[in-house]
């Protein structure tokens, strides 16, 4: 896979752990996608498959304003033609006079498409980056200090409101990870800082 990263020229990041928002583009669509499975499939939900290529094709054919193309158009350099197209009878593109046209303009249009969307994403991105700059308050915790920890799971039986939250910080793994413990008998994991908050307790926790 690194081979395969360095022959196409592909940085690969890796998320922190236990952070899900650092996969922003797939977080952001896995959303889209459930608004819409949520508005198509039935009550029962039993037929959200059938539904799913559907919903993907009409996805792929819509314009994205991070990029201001389809997703069809990036990757076959074309607009792919729809059952409506038929319908409608919309004229569909002029066919090339030979493959070697052909090649070349499918190259042409790859190129300029691609330039434009890297400059184009440059701009999203900063754009982005200062509006969370705007409200973004960076933490820093040392060894030993207590924190809570933001865990929205819920278990049966429990009430989350009685459950503990508070985690004692054993190792720093900087920039932005910390590996906490709740107690000596639990096992320590590590925690990105967006889910820590300093303790402010009067008394701290027991550790047992």
């Amino acid at each position: 896979m690194q081979e395969i990263c360095r022959l196409l020229d592909i940085d690969k990041q890796h998320t922190s752990f236990y952070h899900p928002e650092t996969n922003a583009v797939a977080e952001r669509f896995h959303g889209t996608l459930n608004s819409i499975m949520g508005d198509v499939v039935s009550e029962n939900q039993k037929d959200w498959d059938i539904c799913l290529p559907y919903i993907l094709a009409a996805y792929q054919a819509s314009t994205h304003l991070s990029t201001e193309y389809t997703l069809n158009f990036l990757m076959f350099a074309r607009e792919v033609r729809a059952t409506a197209d038929l319908v409608f009878e919309i004229p569909a593109e002029k066919s090339p006079s030979s493959y070697d046209d052909y090649s070349v303009e499918i190259e042409d249009r790859m190129k300029q498409a691609y330039c434009f969307v890297r400059e184009y994403l440059g701009i999203t991105a900063e754009r982005i980056k200062r509006r969370y700059d705007l409200r973004v308050r960076p933490q820093q915790f040392r060894r030993g200090q207590w924190v809570l920890y933001y865990n929205p799971r819920k278990f049966q039986g429990r009430q989350h409101k009685l459950q503990r939250k508070f985690s004692l910080i054993i190792r720093e793994l900087p920039p932005v990870n910390y590996m906490i413990q709740k107690s000596k008998r639990s096992p320590p994991f590590v925690a990105d800082v967006d889910k820590l908050k300093l303790y402010k307790g009067e008394t701290f926790p027991s550790p047992g």
